[in-house]
């Protein structure tokens, strides 16, 4: 009796401390070698090793961030099939990238209001949904009557509202889990116009037909995507971190917290903003006036510089899943450095030197890199910033990401002052 007594007093002991040991673990302990051992000792090891965040998790969150731009790369690729749709309308590729950052800007940014009062799930389900519908809408409506150019910047409209909720939302779930699925998740980012782009060379190669093939596909990615989160929010990884989600009814707390937050994430916010800027002032409406010295169409000049920004971004992105330079101390440099694109394109479009389309094409490439690369960095450093406590880490990340959206606003504005 005695020793059975003893067994339990020693269970007892050490279920309190490995409660103990949960309960006061924080975002600094898991990345603490001591703290790190002392858990795993207190836990169970196939549970500590099922809540691992693997290869696996990260491609989940760069498919999630694929998703999040999927819309807007499939309009800013068929530009010039909405060219050959409308060829009256002389500024429709300035405008179809002007509607939808303008929509997509503002939504974000009033979604400071009410993000906190919606569950990640929430949000994630109401905005798929409605970007299946748009997705829809656009794969039957330029391919089955004569289109009108309002009713499509409506739609797109639509759909830019609802990728603004769901870019919050997927960075900020992406935040949860730290640098490298916010990595990813960015990095997805640029995959969607990179895929689109490729998309859109086939269908082009198709001919008649084309609008099925390339809107098809941006329905199949959302639903794909959709499905993806159904099963993914429902494993214990997911549960457990969606628990360092806060949402809050009272509207006087959450502006607390923002304000909180952003004392301490400030510095990538601008940097997100400043980078952005620079970006879509110059593309896509910008980078597109140039005409060929090679003899190629209008058309296939944009497709060419389109093409040519997705791959950089895309490659930008991703690079910072093993290179992060500089640190954060210093990156505000890079981003003022990348104000001299501006030079750089301006003097082969307005036939100051360089006047070639090859050399837009490489510094549209080198634009999308550097843009990629840095604004990925505001968003991992924000993530993995020691200042931001477990429970604050989604809200600053979408913070960061708010920078970055009102960058794009910004510079969808800042359009207007380029010359014509």
């Amino acid at each position: 009796m005695g020793r059975h007594t003893k067994e339990d007093s020693s269970l007892s002991t050490s279920s309190s401390n490995s409660s103990l040991s949960y309960s006061t673990s924080n975002r600094n302990a898991t990345t603490d070698p001591e703290n790190l051992s002392i858990s795993s000792n207190s836990n169970n090891l196939s549970n500590d090793h099922s809540l691992k965040i693997t290869f696996k998790t990260e491609l989940i969150f760069l498919l999630f961030g694929t998703t999040v731009l999927y819309s807007y790369n499939t309009y800013i690729n068929s530009i010039d099939y909405f060219q050959l749709l409308f060829p009256d309308d002389d500024s429709i590729a300035t405008n179809i990238a002007r509607v939808f950052n303008i929509a997509n800007s503002m939504t974000f940014f009033l979604s400071v209001t009410f993000v906190e009062q919606f569950t990640i799930k929430a949000r994630y389900y109401t905005s798929i949904i409605m970007e299946c519908i748009v997705a829809l809408f656009f794969f039957i409506y330029p391919n089955v009557s004569s289109p009108n150019i309002i009713v499509i910047y409506v739609f797109e409209a639509i759909s830019a509202i609802f990728t603004g909720i769901l870019f919050g939302t997927t960075m900020g779930f992406a935040g949860l889990f730290g640098g490298n699925c916010s990595t990813m998740a960015a990095s997805g980012l640029a995959l969607s116009g990179v895929t689109t782009a490729i998309c859109r060379v086939l269908s082009k190669l198709m001919g008649k037909g084309e609008g099925w093939f390339y809107f098809g596909i941006t329905f199949i990615v959302y639903a794909c995507s959709f499905v993806a989160f159904i099963f993914f929010e429902k494993t214990d990884l997911a549960q457990e971190k969606i628990r360092n989600s806060k949402t809050s009814n009272n509207f006087c707390y959450r502006m607390k917290r923002f304000g909180k937050v952003m004392q301490k994430i400030w510095i990538f916010f601008v940097e997100a903003f400043l980078c952005m800027t620079i970006t879509l002032t110059l593309f896509p409406g910008y980078a597109t006036q140039t005409i060929s010295k090679h003899g190629l169409s209008s058309d296939w000049v944009t497709t060419i510089i389109t093409s040519m920004f997705m791959a950089g971004d895309f490659i930008g992105r991703l690079l910072t899943r093993w290179v992060t330079f500089p640190k954060p101390k210093y990156l505000f440099i890079p981003h003022f450095c990348r104000l001299l694109f501006f030079v750089l394109f301006c003097i082969s479009i307005e036939g100051v030197a360089v006047q070639d389309d090859i050399w837009i094409y490489f510094m549209t490439f080198f634009l999308a890199l550097t843009s990629g690369y840095y604004v990925t960095l505001c968003l991992s450093y924000t993530a993995t910033s020691e200042k931001l406590d477990s429970e604050e880490v989604e809200l600053g990340s979408f913070l960061a990401s708010l920078g970055l959206n009102l960058g794009v606003f910004a510079g969808s504005w800042l359009t207007y002052a380029m010359p014509k």
